[in-house]
């Protein structure tokens, strides 16, 4: 629920954006300060790897503590798809769907969006505002792989848009 996340004692222990705690959070191998990747559904998410630390020589600066990096799930050689629907308690509706497969031998795309909505919070605090866990996120994500120079080069690219309508819950 908060932006920190802690290993071995070690992290940050504010919420300040500008102060970056010990444990390294990556994306695909880019650096970031914010734990929101790993907030994302597994729909995007292929795996997880957690190292403990110290990981300075690995993952450079900010890594005493450990490091974590989410690694993306990735274009498919064959068409696949996946439709995740989801309903809980508290008035919460989850949808999810995937897409991915080859646009020619050498290009390949990926199309995945998110969708989740909680109407209702887990209490309800004194002045009948009900409150904890309300909101509503959607998230949309688009890749493209490919290959050139018979698969001695390949490339990647990926653009993802997130929005959080939180009321106070999460990284939103």
């Amino acid at each position: 629920n908060n932006d920190r996340i802690n290993m071995r004692g070690i992290g940050r222990f504010t919420n300040n954006r500008s102060s970056e705690g010990g444990v390294a959070i990556y994306v695909d191998g880019a650096y970031t300060s914010s734990t929101t990747a790993g907030n994302l559904s597994t729909i995007f998410i292929d795996r997880t790897e957690v190292l403990r630390g110290p990981q300075g020589t690995l993952y450079g600066r900010n890594s005493v503590g450990g490091a974590i990096n989410f690694i993306s799930k990735r274009p498919t050689d064959e068409l696949a798809g996946e439709i995740r629907l989801g309903v809980a308690n508290y008035e919460k509706y989850d949808v999810e769907g995937s897409v991915s497969g080859p646009i020619t031998d050498n290009l390949r795309y990926r199309f995945v969006g998110s969708w989740s909505d909680q109407r209702e919070g887990y209490f309800t605090n004194l002045s009948g505002t009900s409150e904890g866990g309300r909101g509503e996120q959607w998230v949309a994500e688009g890749q493209l792989e490919g290959d050139l120079l018979d698969g001695k080069l390949e490339w990647w690219a990926k653009a993802q848009f997130i929005e959080w309508r939180n009321f106070g819950r999460g990284p939103g």
